[in-house]
């Protein structure tokens, strides 16, 4: 199993007074733009938010219809399930910095596909499928834990690994250092090429080289 490359999700919060009154934040997640619960720490359903108010949260339907709640929801545009799906699926193989309004659990993670399963349940259904040919069924206490977050909830969720914000911010930090460093040793490289007469009639083969950056 690989190790995982680290991502960074572009993350931008909207104001809207009506659905923050109601403890609701809109926001965008990558491509994605989501309303998420600030009580109960999770992203609400397209379509399901009116929903998740009156039973979760006691509120009257007619009400929210009435003072034009249910409107501004609707003309939100808001991602649809399989749009949701898609963005936590193409994070299969990544780890992103945890996402501070959605719930971190200890989930599990195929060694075979990298997929993650938040129950214990799933993850058992899952060993048999997703295995070599010639290989074993991995025993359930073998397979890796990992902290794992899914913007939606119910079924079908997809759940993708996360690291603390803090230990994300301090990778970055080491990659930016990194960067700077191959920067200055490139200046000085083009000043040192600079500086050395060429022969006359020569070809001078410039070769470009690129780096992954990865962690451990």
């Amino acid at each position: 199993m690989a190790d995982p490359t680290l991502r960074v999700v572009f993350i931008e919060d909207f104001e809207n007074p009506i659905l923050d009154g109601l403890n609701l934040k809109y926001r965008r997640i990558g491509p994605l733009r989501v309303i998420f619960c600030l009580e109960c720490l999770r992203g609400l359903q397209p379509g399901g938010s009116g929903t998740h108010l009156t039973k979760d949260h006691g509120k009257d339907y007619s009400e929210l219809s009435r003072s034009g709640v249910i409107a501004v929801i609707y003309d939100l545009h808001l991602s649809t399930e399989d749009q949701i799906r898609a963005f936590s699926s193409g994070l299969v193989g990544s780890v992103v910095p945890a996402l501070d309004f959605v719930d971190v659990i200890a989930g599990w993670k195929c060694i075979y596909c990298n997929l993650i399963f938040g129950s214990e349940g799933n993850m058992k259904n899952h060993r048999s499928s997703c295995k070599p040919a010639e290989g074993p069924i991995i025993p359930l206490k073998n397979v890796p834990r990992v902290p794992c977050q899914t913007i939606l909830t119910g079924k079908g969720k997809s759940f993708f690994e996360v690291i603390p914000k803090e230990a994300a911010a301090a990778i970055d930090n080491q990659i930016q250092i990194l960067k700077e460093i191959q920067v200055q040793q490139s200046i000085a490289a083009d000043v040192q090429a600079q500086a050395t007469p060429q022969p006359r009639g020569s070809i001078e083969l410039v070769g470009a080289t690129s780096a992954e950056e990865t962690w451990n």
